[in-house]
C-alpha cells in the first residue's frame, strides 16, 4: 500500500508527471484579456474607456457605444457589444416592420370584383416608410464599423467585410463573428484620452 501523501517511486524510463504550480498557470491563447486600468486611471468606474471592448458589455451600454463609435473603424468590439446591439436593431426593426404593415392595411378593402385593394393613409404611411429606410441606411452604415471592429476582436482584418460581395460571404462573416476574442486582436487598439 502507498501513502497518497508521499512521492511516487520513479520507475526507469518513466517520466514524472509535471503537477502546475499557481504560478505557471498562464492564460488561454484563445481567450482575449479584459482591460485592465492604467496606473493612475480609475478603476472604480467599472467601465472601459471608449477605445477598449467591453466584455460583458449589458445592452444599453452596447447601443450607446454603437452611435458613440459610430465611424471608428479602429480598435475592438466585444461580442456583447457586438450581439446586444444586433438583437436592439433587430427588435426595432420588427416593430417598424410589423406598424408599417399594420398602417398599410387599415385601409384595406374588396372592391367590387373581389380584388384587394389597399388605400393606406399616407400621412402615416409615408413616414413609417421613410423611418424604416433612415433606420436601415444608419444602421448600415454605423454596422460596417462596428463589425470591422468586432473582426479586429477575433485578429482578423475589417477587410473580410468584402466577403458580403460574394455567394455565401455574409454567412463566414456571420462565423467570424461568433469567434471568441483572441489577445492577438489588441494590435489593432488605439489608445485615447
Amino acid at each position: 500500500m502507498t501513502d497518497p501523501h508521499q512521492p511516487a517511486q520513479q520507475q526507469p524510463g518513466q517520466q514524472q508527471p509535471h503537477e502546475p504550480q499557481p504560478h505557471d498557470q498562464a492564460p488561454q491563447p484563445h481567450q482575449a484579456q479584459p482591460y485592465q486600468p492604467q496606473p493612475g486611471e480609475s478603476a472604480t468606474s467599472g467601465t472601459p474607456p471608449l477605445w477598449a471592448p467591453w466584455y460583458g458589455a449589458p445592452l444599453t451600454a452596447a447601443v450607446s457605444r454603437f452611435f458613440r463609435k459610430f465611424f471608428d473603424y479602429s480598435g475592438r468590439a466585444s461580442r456583447s457589444e457586438y450581439w446586444w446591439f444586433a438583437l436592439a436593431q433587430g427588435v426595432v426593426t420588427f416593430v417598424l416592420i410589423m406598424a408599417t404593415g399594420l398602417v398599410a392595411s387599415i385601409g384595406s378593402t374588396v372592391d367590387a370584383s373581389g380584388q384587394p385593394v389597399s388605400d393606406p393613409p399616407l400621412a402615416i404611411f409615408v413616414p413609417l416608410v421613410i423611418l424604416n429606410f433612415a433606420l436601415w441606411l444608419t444602421v448600415f452604415v454605423g454596422s460596417l464599423s462596428l463589425t470591422a471592429r468586432r473582426l479586429h476582436d477575433v485578429d482578423l482584418s475589417g477587410f473580410f467585410q468584402f466577403l458580403y460581395l460574394v455567394p455565401f460571404g455574409s454567412l463566414a462573416v456571420f462565423v467570424m463573428t461568433l469567434l471568441p476574442s483572441k489577445p492577438g486582436g489588441a494590435r489593432f487598439d488605439r489608445p485615447r484620452d
